[in-house]
């Protein structure tokens, strides 16, 4: 497949890694927190399928950094609210890029809002880019492995000729 002139189709590979528990995630020594540029925060209800209920990005900073801050604090306020006796478990996202290409912020933005718009489910307390993605002059290919949790396997979105 070709691209449109204007359009350049970035290639990213998002490894996630195994789920942890959300309070041993904060309290304990992570090897790939400072790695991840994504996160995703994971309910599961006794033995039942894992849910995403939120997918966040770190820019710069360690994931449970990250969740320490003031606004995450209250999000995980309302997600424990919302899904009670469920455990909470994080999954970070590494990315790499295909070769020659560069990391930037706007591709990470880009990236989470193709993943939060491919995982939207009544679960999710995800409130942007669920119900479009807003990105415009970019196209991406986007290769999920590792522990998933239900993100599918590729993505792709943009403009695509054949």
């Amino acid at each position: 497949m070709k691209t449109t002139p204007l359009d350049i189709i970035s290639h990213a590979n998002i490894h996630w890694t195994r789920p942890r528990d959300y309070d041993t995630f904060l309290t304990s020594e992570n090897p790939y927190e400072y790695e991840a540029d994504l996160y995703m925060i994971l309910a599961r209800y006794s033995t039942s399928t894992i849910k995403i209920v939120y997918i966040g990005k770190t820019y710069h900073q360690g994931v449970a950094e990250r969740l320490k801050q003031k606004d995450h604090k209250k999000r995980f306020s309302k997600l424990k609210h919302k899904f009670k006796k469920h455990n909470f478990m994080i999954s970070c996202g590494i990315i790499t890029f295909g070769k020659g290409e560069n990391m930037t912020a706007k591709k990470i933005n880009d990236i989470e809002r193709c993943l939060i718009y491919a995982c939207s489910t009544e679960h999710s307390i995800n409130t942007s880019n669920t119900m479009s993605l807003g990105i415009f002059n970019s196209s991406y290919d986007i290769r999920n492995s590792g522990y998933r949790c239900g993100l599918p396997r590729r993505i792709r979105f943009g403009i695509f000729v054949s």
